[in-house]
């Protein structure tokens, strides 16, 4: 599915934000027959991010035939990739798979990132520009980085450390406040646009901080 435009007043308008949340234009997701999201293209709109969502999203639907059928391994790939793109929350995957005992070590790591990306995703949700709740998810946001919680994936790694350097300016807390404008420069500095705005901004802050911690 791929939704470039938006129509005020359309009755189909809001069931892409249904499916999966707020999303930039365009959007372009993943469904499989069933009409389920097997995944979603992330802020890198190049062929190759195009076709690594495809592939990932026919490898989702194998191994949910495959878990249909009674295939544990494959419930435990299949819940793992729902948790990793938010189709489903962590309470539910935890439902459908309650015992982790059998997981290997890399499906133990996945389950981890994926909690995470869950977390972040349920603390941010339809917040808007609410200030209040936007000063509350960071501070729980900060909690999760002192915590030693690091996201891996394009939109987490924005999303928990904007709401991170919100709190860690709260409190003048320089170290966390460096350490994320340096670790979304790791993934994101060599792009301009909107990016040399928010550095811009950010570094302003970060040597306003320095500054007054003197």
């Amino acid at each position: 599915m791929k939704i470039v435009s938006r129509i005020e007043g359309d009755v189909n308008e809001d069931q892409l934000y249904k499916l999966v949340g707020r999303q930039a234009y365009p959007t372009v997701l993943f469904l499989d027959s069933d009409g389920e999201l097997l995944g979603k293209l992330g802020s890198t709109r190049t062929i190759e991010a195009m076709k690594g969502m495809a592939n990932k999203g026919i490898t989702i639907a194998r191994y949910k035939k495959m878990a249909k059928e009674g295939d544990r391994n494959a419930l435990i790939e299949v819940t793992i990739a729902r948790l990793e793109i938010n189709s489903i929350s962590f309470e539910e995957a935890s439902k459908v798979l309650p015992d982790q005992n059998d997981f290997s070590v890399q499906q133990k790591e996945r389950w981890g990132l994926a909690e995470l990306s869950n977390q972040i995703h349920v603390l941010t949700r339809g917040i808007g520009r609410d200030t209040g709740a936007r000063k509350k998810a960071a501070e729980k946001m900060y909690a999760l980085y002192k915590d030693g919680k690091r996201p891996v994936t394009d939109g987490d790694i924005l999303n928990f450390w904007n709401y991170v350097l919100l709190h860690a300016e709260s409190i003048r807390d320089v170290d966390a406040y460096e350490l994320g404008i340096e670790s979304v420069r790791e993934r994101y500095g060599k792009r301009t646009g909107y990016w040399k705005k928010w550095f811009a901004k950010h570094e302003a802050t970060l040597k306003k901080l320095k500054a007054e911690g003197k």
